[in-house]
């Protein structure tokens, strides 16, 4: 391997519309894997994250494979290898290197011929209860890890499941035994992740999922097991390091907000103005067509994850609005777009203008083009948004689109899933507005509802998202992890509370929080996050409101201090605390602007047509 090929790992991360890397490194071999992950670690900085692995079984290939993923997706890691079958005892030992070394991510990575031997060897004699004896420790035995780690660490904890061996001992017939391995293997997986699915420091890695994708028969290697306790060779090992990478990579990096499409030969087959609305090829029937229908509906798939959609076309607007109410058979319709750019104006420009309409950065826009020309005009005006330019065969467009890491969240929400209606709810706000004669005859008319409380143990995963994704109206944009939001919830000494917003027009969810420092008779405003879907509505002079009042009243506190840290997304939150009637004190270092209000300089501030409704809890 040349050296410039070795250097593929740390030139991609510094161009987000580099062709992607992870199939050449998916094919390398484990030799090639190993010089690309020197050669990262030499030229490698401040990690973002640390993580730690515990195994029963050898690990390093796997850690070292997604040291060179996570670098292609520009996330810098650094590797802590636990002892070897020694999980437990690194979590409980004072002195243990795992504790000591404070990691982001623990990754328990364990081998079920370990755990539980009966279950994987031998075990064609065991009775239908004894299996479920064994399937029930096994998770009880996990489940008691993550309670260790969600105790002593603040680390995000990975669990891997256990994969279906290639071989099974009833044969052809496993499938029809109560204690057969497919019976086996699909229950425990299927205990781990109901066990966990409301943790949200808990991710389950389908690493099952990793290896059928990569073939068990050939990946499984008993000599390879038997010497060195590799339990998964070659590029099965490739794929959990990549299903593990992008793991790490939704722990750091933000999913992107909004697909932009184009449309001839891209969201259908063929040419609208050309050929008309009844020949473009997008239904059942036609291999092209199916083909464009299956990627409508994967597209579908991704707004239901809260993923917008957005077109951006060369084209008539006119026969765009004909071609939906000529082929309502097509998965996507109008409604499904959040916004839509159909013109004769550049696209750069018209990828712009989508991403203001949509209040969202560039930057978190990915872009999709059938046309080379297009997508490197994209590419060179706009290097920040994502650029992909779609293959030759339409057949592939679901998989590809689907297949995205550019999307990955940790977590989805309820108020991911709703992203799509909300948007679509906004467009109408924005209709009402340019209505409307006046701003507050507007913001009446919305019949805004705002409900401030507590947050709870529920709410961490959308908490945590708020405090690690939203940079426009974020006064300290301090990123917190969901163990330091565990810390708070439970903490007297700190108030955090959420703010919720529904209208006329919809249901707008989980938008806003602020947490308070008590310290005596003075509280400090140490964050204050409103989602930007939220804005320009008084929204946050209305939970400011409220926090004055908790503060000044219920708390019986002298003074509240706050801070502005200013960023380069952060201006529309530059002027709030000036606004709500804080003095401004002096400037600090790195260009921070301190805050005082004194409590018989509080007032009420006027937020018209907004209902607040106060909750000491969650009912």
């Amino acid at each position: 391997m040349s050296r410039s090929e070795s250097k593929k790992a740390v030139t991609t991360r510094n161009n987000p519309n580099s062709e992607s890397e992870l199939r050449p490194f998916y094919e390398w071999s484990s030799v090639e894997i190993d010089k690309a992950f020197r050669h990262v670690v030499s030229e490698q900085d401040t990690a973002d994250l640390k993580i730690a692995w515990l195994a029963n079984h050898t690990v390093e290939p796997v850690s070292r494979a997604a040291t060179v993923f996570a670098d292609t997706y520009g996330v810098q890691i650094d590797n802590l290898i636990g002892p070897y079958d020694q999980y437990f005892q690194a979590l409980l030992e004072e002195d243990s290197d795992i504790l000591a070394g404070n990691p982001d991510v623990i990754v328990l990575w364990l081998s079920l011929r370990v755990l539980a031997p009966a279950l994987v060897e031998g075990g064609a004699e065991l009775a239908e209860v004894e299996v479920s004896n064994e399937i029930e420790r096994v998770c009880e035995t996990i489940g008691d890890w993550v309670s260790l780690g969600e105790k002593n660490t603040k680390a995000h904890l990975i669990i891997c499941n256990f994969v279906r061996p290639p071989s099974l001992r009833f044969g052809i017939a496993d499938t029809s035994c109560s204690t057969g391995e497919q019976f086996i293997y699909h229950e425990t997986n299927r205990r781990l992740s109901e066990k966990f699915i409301s943790h949200p420091r808990v991710t389950v890695a389908d690493v099952n999922q990793a290896v059928s994708l990569a073939g068990s028969e050939s990946a499984w290697n008993p000599r390879m097991y038997r010497l060195a306790k590799i339990e998964w060779d070659g590029r099965a090992a490739r794929s959990i390091a990549l299903l593990l990478a992008r793991s790490f990579r939704a722990l750091v990096k933000p999913a992107r907000k909004c697909i932009v499409l184009d449309l001839d030969n891209t969201l259908w087959g063929g040419v609208l103005g050309e050929d008309g609305p009844t020949a473009i090829r997008v239904a059942e029937g036609d291999p092209t067509g199916e083909s464009f229908a299956a990627f409508q509906r994967a597209l579908k798939d991704l707004r239901a994850r809260g993923i917008l959609l957005a077109i951006c076309s060369k084209n008539n607007q006119e026969d765009v609005e004909e071609l939906y109410i000529t082929r309502p058979e097509m998965p996507l319709q109008a409604e499904d777009f959040s916004a839509s750019r159909v013109n004769w104006e550049s696209k750069h420009e018209n990828i712009i203008a989508i991403a203001e309409e949509l209040n969202i950065g560039t930057d978190s826009l990915v872009f999709i083009d059938d046309n080379p020309a297009e997508c490197e005009l994209v590419r060179q005006l706009l290097p920040e948004v994502k650029t992909i330019q779609l293959p030759d065969d339409p057949a592939d467009y679901a998989d590809l689109v689907i297949g995205l890491p550019d999307f990955d969240k940790i977590k989805l929400t309820d108020e991911d899933r709703q992203k799509g209606a909300q948007y679509a709810a906004n467009s109408v706000r924005v209709v009402e507005r340019r209505s409307s004669t006046d701003l507050t005859s507007y913001l009446e008319s919305l019949g805004t509802e705002l409900t401030i409380r507590p947050a709870a143990h529920s709410d961490l995963t959308r908490v945590h998202q708020l405090f690690t994704k939203t940079n426009q109206f974020n006064v300290t944009t301090i990123r917190y992890g969901t163990s330091d939001i565990q810390e708070f919830v439970d903490s007297e000494d700190c108030i955090l509370n959420i703010a919720s917003v529904s209208d006329n027009f919809g249901d707008l969810g989980i938008v806003g929080l602020y947490l308070l420092r008590l310290n005596g008779d003075k509280a400090e405003i140490d964050s204050f996050i409103l989602s930007c879907r939220a804005l320009g509505r008084g929204i946050e002079t209305a939970i400011c409101n409220q926090l004055k009042q908790s503060v000044f009243e219920d708390f019986k506190s002298r003074e509240l201090s706050a801070r502005f840290a200013p960023t380069a997304k952060n201006r529309p939150a530059a002027n709030f605390f000036d606004q709500q009637g804080f003095e401004h004190t002096v400037a600090s270092e790195g260009g921070q602007f301190d805050y005082c209000l004194l409590r018989q300089d509080s007032s009420e501030l006027p937020a018209p047509g907004i209902d607040v409704t106060i909750k000491e809890n969650l009912e």
